[in-house]
């Protein structure tokens, strides 16, 4: 059996399915009354900025009083600044630790284990970074050379009196992402010289806080959750439930704490309602630091409110971490009336999103604003609506007079009319234009325009693409605004005040979505969406392959079930999921995990799950991935699930594709040789197959033989299908190769020389007759054909050939090798194409070869 899995994961699976949280010990403390008290006293534009955020929150919760208001699901993109002076020390705390504070602060806001109600507010590590470039969210910061940090951490204090710790706007400037788009969280060694002992565990700042300062401050002790029960994280007792981070983060999204007014504990608040911490159902009490269930004497005995049991349980008052798990309604409604109005950027999920274009060509111009403007009378475009896009940004003097924010892509059409909106900072009225470059000469016309909007804060249109565009080619789309009394005369124009922001359009190829071609997909979403599907129950040790197509997709710290067979009766557990990447199968307390390197999520990728009577197997895109020896397992069980696990929970956020099941052990050469294809019929021994390309008004969904139907839940979406698999391909597997072997694979229009090969290695080849998905990354080049050849080997080995690619059927009549490049992604990829180096082309009128082929994938070729 593979024991590549952690303890942490056995214990997780473990505390998931049978067991409660760990509880804490002691007291934490919260500065957040320092940064704000000291920010009204020396700030007036603060003092402001909360007087018109509060009048905001307020308009908005009256306005739900009297309309509907939404249940939507708010994500939040989340960017970790792991501060540290000693690469090694205990402060620079592992990817583990920070993913394991995200997951437990979605678990408490959607009260997983509370007592309160579900937040629909959720956290991700962002995707993105602000300048279009890959991220896992985590961001390591030296800060060894910054004075005083060392020694005695952050200073709380904005302006230094004490000579204790580091500059907190110095810490800040070390790394900061644009806090209109993202939640900025800085673990930090100490805070003001405590040890990351007691005293201040973390602060954070309210909506309005001007952007330099703007996020959450908290002790790398005080981060994260030790889920596994393995002690091997970097957390102090009495902080150990991440409670300290949900705290800062309510402040974040715009609470106060519940004893708001109590004189530094010495008296009652105010107990109206609309004053203390403005929420109407958190009573008013003095702190407390105990788990108090004593009378609250802000109110009289007769009173319902004399209870502390009422606040105590609060996440936002100062009781030890083990008494409170909960945030009321009204704490909710605030905090997601917050989003809507004053974090309102946050909620654009480009920055959650992976980025799917490249960059255009150079612009013949990039102007800059002439002068900034900061704070309240600050301009510029902070938010963008166009087609299936919305993209948040800061001010001109935020981010920059200009910004090439590429990454922020949309799709469009053909000859379509489309939408666009645009807000800007909202102090004075703005003009602003939006252009899109159509023919990619990085110059903007007049006919070029899309949006011409004058003096406002928001401005919208309409416009119509062009019926002739260039397809799968990155095309520069600029906003540019300016003070209402100038006048933009172009593209060029160099603001006075406002700003420039470029992001990209693009038109993708249409892809025949029909019954030649790749299909539907089902899309799970996470929450309670899932397919369960009935067989004959069979108790005995039969072999059975499951196979399917899955896209993951959410956050790769929620264990996520793919597929379950736990039967009703719980008599054995027999469950796939992903966790990090990882394919872990579970079966009665034992795991088979994944050897191979950790699938990348919204990506697809083919999964097969076989028991062959004495093993059990798993196969990754074809290849073996793990092996476990089992004398016996149950058969087929009454019930299947697919995307949870029993029906209620562990959903699977993302596609799935191609669902097979099998009366039999299939080969790792069955699996490769039929994967990139659609089953035209179930063959001998398939008992089940859906291929969702039927989408159905009702939850019944049949399988192609009829006699399985399955169950729809929650409300999956039948979407386009990108899964490498067509109904219009032909495949064949070749085996036990010897070095120097010649292979005419004429079936698949292929033939192979070996230079290097291991003899055990088998290939299956094929061919599929159809464009495939994308042609992003071929741009500037003709398709010699719409085919595309699959070259899928037995194992992840290296391997030497050169690869003739035939075309019996259409003669070439260019054959000058310098014209033909040969383009590769790997088996499962559905995104952008890369040019092969190092290979060089030989071409006769019927076929060209690459020599030099050292790799499994997807193959088409391009001509210059």
């Amino acid at each position: 059996m593979d024991t590549h899995y952690t303890f942490a994961f056995l214990c997780t699976l473990s505390l998931l399915l049978f067991s409660a949280p760990p509880e804490g010990k002691a007291q934490q403390l919260c500065g957040f009354d320092v940064i704000h008290q000291t920010m009204l006293a020396e700030d007036s534009s603060y003092q402001k900025a909360q007087e018109h955020i509060s009048k905001k929150i307020k308009q908005r919760l009256k306005a739900w009083r009297s309309g509907e208001k939404s249940t939507a699901t708010y994500t939040i993109p989340v960017v970790v600044h792991v501060v540290y002076s000693d690469e090694n020390a205990p402060h620079n705390i592992s990817d583990e630790q920070v993913l394991s504070g995200i997951e437990r602060l979605n678990d408490i806001f959607a009260n997983e284990h509370g007592s309160s109600t579900n937040a629909n507010i959720r956290f991700e590590l962002a995707r993105r970074t602000p300048d279009c470039q890959p991220t896992n969210g985590i961001v390591r910061v030296d800060a060894s050379t910054l004075p005083r940090y060392a020694t005695d951490g952050i200073d709380i204090e904005s302006n230094d009196t004490d000579g204790i710790g580091a500059d907190r706007l110095a810490l800040y400037n070390l790394s900061r992402w644009n806090p209109n788009q993202y939640l900025n969280i800085w673990v930090v060694n100490e805070i003001n010289g405590n040890d990351a002992g007691a005293g201040i565990q973390a602060f954070a700042t309210l909506p309005g806080t001007h952007y330099l300062y703007d996020g959450v401050v908290v002790l790398f002790n005080a981060f994260g959750y030790d889920y596994s029960g393995c002690h091997c994280l970097a957390l102090k007792p009495y902080t150990d439930q991440n409670e300290t981070l949900a705290h800062e983060i309510g402040h974040y999204l715009g609470l106060f704490h519940t004893f708001e007014g109590d004189a530094n504990g010495y008296g009652c608040p105010p107990t109206d309602p609309a004053l203390g911490d403005q929420v109407a159902d958190t009573p008013a009490h003095i702190r407390t630091y105990n788990c108090s269930t004593t009378a609250n004497n802000c109110y009289p005995p007769t009173s319902p409110l004399h209870n502390m049991n009422l606040v105590t349980h609060n996440y936002m008052g100062y009781a030890p971490q083990e008494c409170r798990d909960q945030f009321t309604p009204g704490q909710v409604d605030r905090m997601r009336a917050a989003l809507e109005t004053s974090r309102s950027g946050l909620l654009g999920d480009l920055a959650l999103q992976d980025i799917t274009t490249g960059q255009a060509a150079t612009a013949a111009c990039n102007p800059q604003s002439i002068e900034s403007v900061d704070g309240e009378y600050g301009m510029g475009i902070i938010r963008v609506e166009i087609g299936n896009m919305t993209a948040t940004s800061g001010s001109a003097f935020q981010d920059g007079g200009y910004t090439d924010n590429w990454c922020n892509a949309v799709a469009l059409q053909p000859g379509q009319n489309y939408q666009v909106s645009v807000t800007t900072y909202g102090y004075y009225n703005e003009d602003l234009k939006a252009w899109i470059d159509y023919n990619n000469d990085g110059v903007f016309t007049a006919d070029e325009l899309i949006l011409s909007s004058y003096n406002k804060t928001e401005h919208s249109g309409s416009f119509s693409t062009p019926d002739t565009v260039l397809f799968d080619t990155p095309l520069r789309l600029r906003f540019l605004s300016d003070h209402y009394q100038y006048n933009i005369t172009s593209g060029c124009y160099a603001p006075q005040y406002g700003q420039v922001e470029d992001m990209t359009a693009y038109f993708p190829t249409p892809i025949d979505e029909s019954s030649a071609g790749r299909g539907l997909a089902l899309s799970l979403d996470g929450v309670d969406d899932h397919l369960r599907t009935q067989l004959s129950p069979d108790p005995t040790a039969r072999p059975f392959t499951y196979e399917l197509w899955c896209k993951p997709q959410g956050d790769p710290s929620l264990f996520q079930v793919i597929l379950d067979r736990t039967p009703a009766d719980f008599s054995i557990f027999n469950f796939m999921g992903i966790w990090y990447g990882r394919i872990f199968i579970y079966l009665d307390r034992e795991f088979l995990v994944m050897d191979a390197p950790p699938l990348a999520y919204n990506q697809w990728h083919h999964l097969a799950y076989v028991w062959n009577g004495t093993e059990q197997r798993l196969f990754i895109n074809g290849q073996p991935a793990g092996r476990d020896t089992v004398e016996t397992i149950n058969g087929h069980l009454a019930e299947l699930n697919f995307g949870s696990f029993f029906n209620d929970y562990l959903f699977f956020r993302g596609q799935i594709d191609e669902i097979r099941i099998w009366d039999t052990a299939r080969t790792g050469t069955q699996i490769r040789e039929n994967m990139h294809r659609t089953n035209q019929v179930i063959e001998t021994n398939g008992l089940t197959y859906f291929n969702f390309n039927d989408s159905v008004t009702t939850n019944l969904l049949f399988d192609f033989t009829q006699n399985h139907p399955a169950e729809l839940y929650g409300a999956p979406a039948f979407v386009a299908s990108t899964a490498n698999v067509v109904y219009d391909a032909n495949s064949l597997s070749i085996g036990q190769l010897v070095g120097g072997l010649n292979v005419a694979a004429t079936e698949v229009d292929l033939e192979l020389h070996f230079d290097q090969v291991d003899p055990g290695m088998e290939f299956s080849l094929t061919v599929q007759n159809f464009a495939p998905n994308t042609y992003e990354g071929t741009e500037g080049n003709s398709w010699v054909s719409p085919k595309t050849w699959i070259i899928n080997p037995s194992a992840n080995q290296p391997f030497s050939a050169s690869v003739q690619f035939l075309f019996p059927e259409a003669p070439l009549t260019d054959v000058n090798p310098a014209h033909y490049k040969l383009f590769r992604r790997d088996l499962q990829s559905d995104g952008a194409w890369e040019e092969t180096t190092g290979i060089a082309a030989t071409v006769s009128a019927s076929a060209i070869t690459f020599n030099g082929v050292v790799k499994g994938g997807q193959y088409v070729i391009v001509k210059q």
